[in-house]
């Protein structure tokens, strides 16, 4: 795909408009393609059940983790974050990745295309939520029932193929996944709800 991209790159710049429209879209559509392969490999990655021990995280640090990073990323982005001192969870490993999928919805999706969000996590006696808000148009129902309801069919996979990584990584060990939109109706709230570990 990246040849094909490039061959696609080089017509756009001929004087045939036709040529370059074509180009164009054959670019996007390779770009995302790419897209798709890198969130595949992805998931193929994190399909396996981690061992208990594994699952000991404290949130707080591998949340700001992901923000140092999506900082590096995306740096005209705003990412902030709402933490307590530490969250410690029943949580995999991957939390990183599944959060960094969430968060990097969240900027690239606003149409500046570097959206600000904020990572907010809250605990009580026997669960750490973690709240992913951004100020994006919602995340469409199709994609969100097709998630929520654990059946996909071949058109609707792909379109939200980073939320069904999310799924796949937190739900294996007893996290859960949800959508809402923010009680102002600026933008949208993706949930990741893991069991808490007393400390």
């Amino acid at each position: 795909m990246n040849v094909i991209i490039a061959r696609a790159e080089t017509l756009q710049n001929t004087e045939d408009e036709a040529c370059r429209t074509a180009a164009t879209k054959v670019v996007e559509s390779g770009k995302s393609v790419i897209n798709l392969s890198d969130k595949a490999r992805k998931a193929q990655q994190h399909l396996d059940i981690p061992a208990d021990e594994d699952c000991n995280q404290d949130l707080v640090t591998e949340t700001e983790l992901v923000r140092q990073r999506t900082a590096i990323t995306y740096p005209d982005a705003t990412v902030e974050t709402a933490l307590p001192e530490r969250a410690r969870a029943v949580a995999p490993p991957s939390y990183t990745v599944a959060l960094t999928e969430l968060v990097e919805n969240g900027v690239v999706h606003h149409p500046s295309g570097n959206g600000p969000v904020t990572v907010r996590i809250e605990t009580d006696e026997s669960q750490v939520v973690v709240a992913v808000e951004d100020e994006c148009e919602p995340i469409p129902e199709q994609v969100r029932e097709t998630i929520t309801a654990g059946s996909e069919q071949p058109l609707q996979h792909s379109d939200g193929l980073g939320l069904w990584l999310v799924r796949w990584i937190v739900e294996p060990v007893g996290g859960a996944l949800s959508f809402d939109r923010r009680a102002d109706e600026a933008g949208n709230v993706v949930t990741l709800a893991f069991d808490r570990l007393q400390e």
